[in-house]
């Protein structure tokens, strides 16, 4: 993957969109894959993300894995907090 415009906010994503709370995927989901180009950096990271029925919308990282060029991964994504999915 990648993102020529990645200092400026573009990046590359491959993800899956599942959706929540009783709700299609357009209104409430969850999301769960990698990006090259996170926050306007150029970088390939895993990351998980929520919107809910209120358009909160929240995303976090995991770092620490290896994103080396010609891997084959395969990952669980788990996040537990409160009012979390």
């Amino acid at each position: 993957m990648h993102a020529d415009d990645w200092a400026s906010g573009g990046f590359a994503a491959q993800v899956m969109w599942v959706g929540t709370d009783d709700r299609q995927a357009d209104d409430a989901w969850v999301e769960v894959g990698f990006t090259h180009g996170w926050q306007g950096s150029n970088v390939t990271t895993f990351s998980t993300a929520r919107r809910k029925t209120d358009n909160t919308y929240t995303e976090w990282r995991f770092t620490g894995m290896d994103t080396s060029v010609n891997r084959l991964w395969t990952f669980s994504a788990y996040y537990v907090a409160t009012s979390s999915y």
